[in-house]
């Protein structure tokens, strides 16, 4: 039967943790538009507010984040306020891992991937990007930025931060803002070039910055990305386990650690890798608590991979790891439980990716509907 349900499993893989599709969109005279081969920037304007109605106690970071991973785009003022540009130069548009073919055939769940910015440096990929707020100490809400549609204007409303206890980790790594200039220059020049789809170019600048401050957290997590991006695993390991050893605050290696084992099928250390992960935030990564379920799911723990799915679920209010849905459909049809594994698989349909192949979760969807109708009224 365990067989069975991991094949249905394997049978359902399809792209995880956002697979972006282009949604191509830039600024200009004040509404969201098209942007061709133009090279104008996108700006988003919004306020970032406490959920009591207090004033914020400091200025927050704003964040862009695609397939799991937050990029800073610049802060609020001290009444709230912000207005960023989003471009090359502020979000590198790297592509995520793929899942290697031994990891999806033992029920990982599908390659992870991602597609990069295009059009030059004006136009972004934004369809399953959120941009959320950063502040120690406070649990941001997220905008979906797949909701914007042209001729929208560029404030995006309010984000709303919730006072929560136990929220250790950073996004934001201490040890940037001890890095000397020439080092947090070459951290720019590097993201630059990563954004015109120029590694080696990027690699070279990172490694720069690593030298130039060796304790540089940020610049470490970039070059990892970097080196994840050309299949260069092992030293994109190195670079993560750097970063953690730089900051363990920071909260972005733990979870590239913590993909990397999964892709592997390393269920044991992903384990690990995610519970550091969530002992420093335990709210801001529905990610990890996906990638939990699944290797509890492997080592052929059930029950507590459907609860930490369920937490994924919880978490993810902008549906960027459906296939925890996925799992769930999976896990309740293993249990017998029909009509709430169809509830899952019709969840993960909905909020699939763009041009995702739905045929293998169709067919275990009309698989639980007939035993649904089985079973009688």
């Amino acid at each position: 039967m365990r067989a069975a349900r991991r094949a249905a499993l394997c049978r359902a893989r399809l792209a995880a943790c956002c697979l972006l599709a282009c949604a191509a969109w830039s600024q200009q005279g004040g509404s969201i538009t098209t942007g061709g081969s133009s090279r104008r920037p996108i700006f988003l304007t919004g306020t970032v507010q406490l959920a009591d109605g207090k004033a914020l106690p400091g200025r927050a970071e704003i964040e862009l984040v695609c397939q799991g991973r937050a990029q800073p785009q610049g802060k609020t003022d001290e009444k709230g306020g912000f207005n960023v540009q989003l471009g090359a130069d502020r979000f590198r548009g790297a592509s995520d891992a793929s899942v290697s073919s031994t990891a999806i055939e033992a029920g990982f769940g599908g390659a992870l991937a991602g597609q990069n910015q295009v059009d030059g440096m004006s136009v972004m990929t934004l369809v399953g990007c959120t941009l959320r707020a950063a502040l120690p100490g406070y649990r941001s809400e997220s905008i979906d930025l797949s909701r914007l549609r042209l001729g929208d204007g560029p404030n995006i409303g309010a984000i709303v931060l919730h006072k929560v206890a136990g929220i250790e980790g950073v996004t934001v790594s201490a040890t940037s803002l001890s890095a000397p200039r020439n080092a947090r220059n070459a951290l720019e020049r590097a993201r630059q070039q990563g954004a015109r789809g120029r590694p080696a170019e990027a690699e070279k600048e990172l490694e720069t910055a690593t030298r130039l401050h060796p304790e540089y957290a940020e610049a470490w997590q970039e070059l990892g990305i970097v080196l994840e991006t050309q299949k260069r695993i092992p030293e994109a390991r190195k670079a993560y386990l750097e970063a953690v050893a730089s900051d363990g605050k920071f909260t972005p290696p733990h979870l590239s650690l913590a993909r990397l084992s999964a892709a592997g099928g390393n269920w044991e250390e992903t384990l690990e890798r995610c519970a550091a992960l969530l002992r420093l935030n335990p709210y801001g990564y529905p990610q990890a608590y996906y990638y939990t379920a699944v290797a509890q799911y492997n080592l052929g723990r059930d029950q507590e991979a459907m609860q930490s799915a369920l937490e994924a679920v919880k978490l993810d209010t902008a549906h960027s790891v459906p296939l925890a849905e996925q799992l769930l459909g999976v896990l309740y049809s293993g249990k017998g439980d029909y009509k709430a594994a169809a509830g899952h698989f019709l969840n993960y349909i909905r909020h699939a990716p763009p041009h995702a192949d739905l045929s293998a979760t169709r067919a275990l969807l009309a698989e639980a509907e007939a035993r649904i109708k089985q079973s009688g009224p």
